[in-house]
């Protein structure tokens, strides 16, 4: 399941763009104050652990692309696929201040 899990991430990750930063920036789990970032009822939020995306849009793990990792907790719930949080990750205050800050210093990688 997790092997699955890691692919689907790296597809994702390889179909957008990101920037590798110096990750002076917040994370999702510092704005969103969803507490997702240490053991909980919930669990630790996947974008807390997921190390391939370390440094991309200059945060720690999966922190500044959570949009992009399958499992995350918002608005009240956990989130599926990337596929299906699409919708709700578009209009995401966060991601599009993660989008504002680095747009223009976008550059391809790949995981």
């Amino acid at each position: 399941m997790r092997k699955v899990r890691r692919e689907r991430l790296r597809l994702s990750l390889r179909t957008l763009l990101f920037w590798r930063g110096d990750m002076s920036s917040m994370n999702c789990w510092e704005f969103k104050k969803c507490g997702r970032n240490k053991k909980n009822e919930l669990g630790i939020c996947p974008a807390v652990t997921e190390v391939k995306a370390h440094g991309v849009n200059g945060g720690k793990n999966g922190g500044r692309v959570c949009w992009a990792v399958a499992g995350t907790f918002c608005n009240g719930k956990v989130q599926g696929a990337y596929a299906q949080k699409l919708t709700t990750c578009v209009a995401c205050d966060f991601r599009l201040k993660v989008q504002e800050e680095v747009t223009y210093k976008f550059e391809p990688i790949y995981i």
